[in-house]
């Protein structure tokens, strides 16, 4: 069996941090920032971090008092504003309460999205939803978005 293939941050790489509350309460924080510095010190690195709380692949949350259309065009022309090298997609979590009804359009919007910002010549980087793991009693109910 093949080595899945790697992926290595480059000297000079701009990267844009996308995705809804884990992304955005990252800026917060600086964790993902200072340990990817920290694992390449002889790179020269920019993050810009445009997460946005509660958003979807569609950027619902990014249309404030406009349309959902225009919050998704907004994103992709601030996103090719910033010119990046290495796109981060963190979508999933919020897409998951339409349970496996809802998979195909996340699916096929996720793809969208990944096309719409290949314009930019960035490598991409897909970062999936943590799992909520089911807990014995008397721990909390999980959501509905646990697998079974």
């Amino acid at each position: 069996m093949a080595a899945p293939p790697t992926f290595d941050l480059r000297d000079g790489d701009r990267v844009v941090l996308l995705g809804a509350t884990t992304i955005e309460r990252a800026q917060s924080f600086g964790f993902l920032e200072t340990e990817l510095v920290r694992r390449f010190p002889d790179r020269d690195l920019v993050f810009r971090n445009l997460g946005w709380s509660g958003d979807t692949v569609w950027t619902e949350s990014r249309g404030i008092f406009d349309p959902p259309a225009k919050g998704y065009a907004r994103m992709l022309e601030h996103v090719a504003r910033l010119k990046p090298t290495v796109i981060v997609l963190a979508y999933g979590s919020n897409e998951s309460f339409a349970g496996k009804a809802g998979l195909k359009a996340f699916e096929e919007q996720l793809q969208k999205l990944v096309t719409d910002l290949s314009a930019t010549g960035a490598r991409f980087v897909l970062v999936s939803p943590h799992l909520v793991p089911k807990l014995a009693p008397p721990g909390p109910t999980p959501p509905r978005t646990t697998p079974t």
